[in-house]
């Protein structure tokens, strides 16, 4: 699991900060993932639970989590998480205790976020949240960094690793907000190196997670490409996905012949509810090489009456 499968109700835990820090008991259960050389871990309580992949490595005392009982610690700048348990089959559970660091608050507070006793010091060292990660976003000049934002950059993992990658692609990255929008939205540098590899500029922030929004990925870029509609900006891939506007719903157009002039009209195709099926019954009713602007007319007059009457004059008196 990575950072950002952290449960929600973490952020509201004050109850669970409360219980630990007073030095009453947490709940851990975790699965050894031998491949990632990680733990999955999850502490909770009667109510709240937080989630992550650790690495083995970040762990004293742990090892591979071999079956048997087990005492280990987690070291973070917020305190020590101090484990207690056992495993078996690479599984493991049992009771998690936290002890603060003194010198926490202090040193946090003289990077200009005072009050961290204040900030669910048990959240923070489960984040890892600490003065290295503070002095880090500050070196990159990320503003509106304030606690909240601290916490939901922890939160959906933005990191400055992730920072730096995506700011050698060209985007600003800057702002604490729009970089939790970024990853809330799974834009990730390979998605942004995916789009640009088949021709988007995807150089704009909002515009990138727009399109993530709505579904808009490299291959359905190179599928409506390959069907004629070529140059799309973000703001049409973005409508035709909106509007449902599928690689197959275009094929099946051309295949009857539809003369639709780009995204704007299969888009306006699909507003009006034209469909295949009703094209196939117009050209049974004797109505052939219809135009977008034939069928939108039809749509928006009635028509069924069209196909009772059969053929006649061209929808629009053309």
């Amino acid at each position: 699991m990575r950072l950002s499968t952290l449960v929600a109700g973490i952020i509201a835990a004050h109850a669970l900060t409360a219980t630990v820090v007073a030095g009453e008991d947490a709940v851990w259960t975790a699965q050894v993932l031998p491949t990632e050389k990680a733990l999955s871990l999850q502490v909770r309580d009667d109510r709240s639970s937080w989630g992550q992949s650790v690495p083995l490595a970040a762990f004293v005392g742990l090892g591979d989590g071999a079956d048997g009982e087990a005492r280990f610690t987690l070291p973070r700048e917020a305190g020590t998480l101090r484990f207690e348990g056992s495993f078996r089959a690479g599984r493991g559970a049992g009771h998690v205790r936290f002890e603060s660091s003194p010198g926490y608050a202090g040193e946090m507070a003289g990077l200009g976020f005072p009050q961290a006793r204040d900030q669910r010091p048990f959240e923070l060292a489960l984040l890892d949240l600490g003065p290295r990660r503070v002095r880090a976003y500050q070196a990159l000049g990320i503003t509106h960094l304030g606690w909240d934002d601290l916490f939901a950059l922890a939160i959906h993992d933005g990191s400055p690793v992730y920072i730096e990658r995506m700011r050698a692609l060209g985007l600003p990255a800057k702002d604490a907000r729009r970089i939790v929008e970024l990853r809330i939205h799974d834009v990730s540098p390979a998605y942004v190196q995916e789009l640009r590899e088949v021709g988007l500029a995807a150089d704009d922030e909002q515009a990138l997670i727009e399109l993530r929004i709505h579904g808009v990925t490299a291959d359905y870029c190179r599928k409506m490409r390959a069907l004629g509609l070529r140059e799309l900006t973000s703001t049409q891939l973005a409508d035709l996905r909106i509007h449902g506007v599928t690689p197959t719903f275009v094929e099946d157009l051309q295949r009857l012949k539809v003369q639709a002039q780009g995204a704007e009209d299969y888009t306006r195709l699909r507003i009006h509810g034209v469909t295949p099926e009703l094209v196939r019954r117009l050209h049974a009713a004797g109505y052939e090489n219809l135009t977008a602007d034939d069928l939108v007319r039809l749509r928006i007059h009635g028509v069924d009456e069209v196909l009772e009457k059969g053929p006649g004059p061209r929808p629009g008196g053309r």
